[in-house]
């Protein structure tokens, strides 16, 4: 499916899983992505009553069940830096490591970005400190060390 035939147009925000999105966009044609993707707090959050969401919850944990082979498998093909960091994390922490289950769920979303972003665009990634430290690591396989250009601490 083509970007044109998703409709996508300038100046779009989606608030939702971005991977379905992402495989419709073409290849270098993204200037902007602003990705405030969970930050594997290991536990479900729900809106707050009275708030426009209310009752609605959000699950931040990721088991082996949420990673999908194909995706391993994509990361391995196309990423064997990234694999080979992926692989370590699981092997320090186990198998069912919440912490790989994250990575690679961000990972294929961000090896996907990389495709539709310009060679000019630019990514901000919003995360607090229970994960940035390994997506730094993630974004510096993916996107490259020496792209890296700031971080902004709020």
């Amino acid at each position: 499916m083509s970007f044109l035939n998703k409709n996508i147009k300038n100046r779009t925000v989606y608030c939702k899983d971005n991977l379905d999105v992402l495989y419709g966009i073409n290849t270098a044609c993204v200037d902007l992505i602003y990705l405030d993707p969970p930050f594997n707090k290991k536990k479900v959050f729900t809106a707050p009553i009275g708030s426009s969401a209310e009752g609605a919850e959000f699950s931040d944990i990721f088991r082996e069940k949420d990673v999908k082979e194909e995706w391993v498998q994509t990361i391995k093909e196309d990423q064997p830096k990234l694999y080979s960091f992926l692989n370590s994390v699981k092997e320090v922490e186990g198998r069912s490591s919440y912490n790989f289950c994250y990575l690679a769920y961000i990972s294929i979303r961000l090896l996907e970005m990389h495709r539709v972003l310009k060679d000019t665009g630019s990514i901000y990634l919003h995360c607090d400190p229970t994960m940035s430290h390994y997506l730094k690591i993630v974004l510096d396989c993916v996107f490259g060390e020496t792209n890296f250009r700031n971080e902004i601490v709020w």
